[in-house]
């Protein structure tokens, strides 16, 4: 499927978007101790009146449960520097940890990310429930642990509020006594007997941000923490976060082979967007915006139309709605809507399309399943509804006219014909937010609260193809390739992919928003970016020198810099001046006419000046676009006014995204 000739993204995301953030996960091994580590949901703010959930993960199965949010660190990269905020009204993180490491914890290290806040008095960043304070700050604004047994040999100095610390506390029962190891930042700071070491049982759980009862809330920033069952050195701790440097970003995933050829569409549910990208990063853009709540997303490919749902205001009824788009994002039209008195539209989820019969059927989380025709002519049919069921994704199997759609709250799988009459009731497994039949092979994919899993058409005989996920919800087969996508809404908030198998799992596009549903089409490679255009203009040895490859050179001596010519489509060292655009007065207005090429990585822009100093776009006017294969003609004017008030100057800007 090629894209229509207008085609054209209406926003691109910066080059610091794109570049997205990939985790390095530890490999565990069966010798390691146990670790359970922990990281708090973007976003999240204790005291705002959201609900802060306990989330685990370990190397083993000793210990159930998910990560949410981050699963490395990275300040500065995830909005408001910390993910979790810990406010002056008051909330906590209780984690329950006899689970994983029995009543007799042994010896134990307990690291943690925090900044500090600007309110001074005592707060608490780590309590152990039933025993003493690991870690608060004083009045002074010094870090300290209560573990230790001489309270004069215990804290740090006076600590900073616009900075990053890494703490840890060490529970050595090797040493006679026990003994505790302070540092920070992997320098020790206080060490000596335990202040009341227990004989057999350690406490019953661990409480981050606050004491037990929420009281002496911490006021700055908190992010990693993490648990081993042993007594760690400064060589072992987590200095620089879950995998990567304290402050940079790490490097993006490596391209899947037809990245190029793979575009994503995925609903971002928080924005409110449908947005689109292809696996190597290009073509990002957000197609369709001020949505309420948009959840699942399929594509048309023979008609070019996008579907999607939106779930309307959250813990409210009867206010969703079901609408398509053209694949670029344009003429949108609502087909269904819960206010003008269509059915099935409290909540809708999960939708899927049956293109040759002309419907579309869709999974309304209270009420049941849905279908209606393509076009929005109308009435919705109910199919099936169970007043105690939940209902989210759904897949049609048009080979025997049988529809599969899960309860997440129960984990079972169910499938009815377009009658409603049951086929499948109630099956095993653990069936979420994405399903998907393959009738080829006599398989489901779907996802859970952690993972991406198979099993038969049944629901019988799971597999987990890949897990340690956060809420995975989309996802989207592509059967050339047996593989399946997955969009995940927490963790690195990604479009992740692995195989039928269980193999060639990876990250794809990280560090999204809140993906939500997810589809994907296989089409035409875009133009080339700026990068393969260097390539095709330069030497291996040229590339190394800015002074001939850099943006702003001009290796042909015509005063047209290599990032202009890029955006232009013109060669870097042909001479190009007399190819320049040329303004000139059209209609009573000046105008300029220029030729852009169709290519990522590179904005044009017009701005005009009436002294050659400060340049504006405000008086520029964009009055038309001519598509040409390759390029678009653009025309744009400078108003009336602005020409009227005497000199005008116009320029044509480059700039690399």
């Amino acid at each position: 499927m090629k894209h229509s000739p207008n085609f054209i993204p209406r926003r691109f995301l910066g080059a610091c978007l794109s570049l997205l953030l990939l985790p390095c996960s530890s490999a565990w091994s069966d010798d390691d101790p146990l670790r359970i580590g922990f990281s708090f949901n973007e976003g999240t703010q204790a005291g705002s009146g959201g609900v802060v959930t306990d989330f685990y993960n370990t190397q083993n199965g000793s210990f159930t449960g998910t990560w949410t949010g981050d699963t490395y660190f990275r300040p500065g990269f995830s909005g408001e520097e910390g993910d979790f905020s810990i406010t002056s009204g008051g909330n906590r993180v209780r984690v329950d940890i006899n689970n994983a490491f029995g009543t007799d914890w042994g010896s134990f290290t307990v690291e943690t990310h925090f900044t500090i806040g600007e309110e001074v008095g005592f707060r608490r960043l780590i309590d152990l429930h039933g025993h003493e304070v690991l870690l608060q700050k004083n009045s002074a604004n010094r870090l300290r642990t209560n573990l230790i047994q001489d309270p004069a040999d215990n804290q740090t100095g006076v600590l900073e509020g616009d900075r990053w610390y890494h703490a840890a506390v060490v529970y050595d029962t090797a040493v006679e006594g026990v003994e505790i190891r302070f540092y920070l930042d992997g320098e020790l700071w206080a060490s000596g007997p335990a202040r009341n070491p227990w004989p057999t049982e350690g406490p019953t759980r661990l409480v981050i941000g606050a004491s037990d009862t929420g009281g002496s809330p911490w006021n700055g920033f908190i992010d990693n923490v993490r648990i081993t069952q042993a007594a760690l050195t400064p060589e072992e701790f987590l200095l620089d976060g879950f995998g990567t440097e304290l402050n940079e970003p790490p490097p993006p995933p490596d391209p899947l082979p037809d990245a190029a050829e793979l575009q994503f569409f995925w609903t971002e549910l928080d924005l409110g967007e449908i947005h689109t990208r292809r696996a190597d990063g290009s073509g990002s853009a957000v197609l369709v915006s001020g949505l309420n709540r948009p959840i699942g997303i399929q594509v048309d490919e023979e008609n070019e139309h996008l579907y999607w749902s939106e779930d309307g205001v959250l813990g409210e009824s009867d206010n969703g709605r079901i609408s398509r788009s053209s694949l670029n994002g344009s003429d949108v039209v609502v087909l269904y809507d819960a206010t003008a008195g269509d059915a099935g539209l409290g909540n809708p989820q999960g939708i899927v399309l049956d293109t040759a019969g002309g419907w579309i059927y869709w999974a309304d989380y209270m009420t049941g399943i849905y279908r209606a025709p393509l076009d929005g002519s109308g009435p919705v049919q109910p199919i099936f509804n169970d007043a105690g069921e939940r209902y989210t994704a759904l897949d049609l199997d048009l080979v025997n006219n049988h529809i599969y759609f899960g309860n997440p709250n129960s984990g079972a799988l169910y499938a009815v014909d377009t009658s409603g009459n049951i086929v499948v009731w109630g099956a095993t497994g653990v069936i979420g937010n994405g399903l998907l039949v393959d009738m080829a092979n006599d398989r489901l994919f779907y996802s859970d609260s952690s993972s991406v899993s198979t099993s038969d058409l049944f629901g019988f005989n799971p597999e987990v193809l890949t897990g340690n996920l956060s809420l995975p919800l989309g996802i989207a087969f592509d059967p050339e390739k047996e593989r399946v996508f997955f969009a995940e809404r927490g963790g690195l908030q990604q479009i992740g992919v692995v195989g039928v198998d269980g193999s060639g799992g990876q990250p794809v596009l990280i560090g999204l928003d809140n993906p939500f549903g997810l589809a994907v089409i296989r089409s035409e490679p875009l133009p080339g970016g700026y990068a393969q255009w260097l390539e095709e203009n330069f030497t291996p040895e040229e590339l190394l020198d800015d002074s001939i490859s850099g943006p702003a050179a001009v290796p042909a001596g015509d005063g047209v810099a290599n990032l202009l010519k890029f955006a232009l489509g013109l060669s870097a060292k042909t001479p190009s001046r007399e190819l320049l655009p040329a303004a000139a007065m059209m209609e009573g207005s000046l105008r300029l006419t220029f030729d852009r090429a169709k290519v990522d990585g590179v904005s044009l822009v017009v701005e005009a000046s009436d002294d050659l100093n400060d340049w504006s776009t405000q008086a520029v006017e964009e009055i038309s676009v001519e598509d040409l294969g390759d390029f678009e003609r653009v025309t744009v004017e400078v108003s009336a006014s602005a020409v009227e008030s005497g000199k005008v100057f116009l320029r044509l800007r480059a700039t690399e995204l």
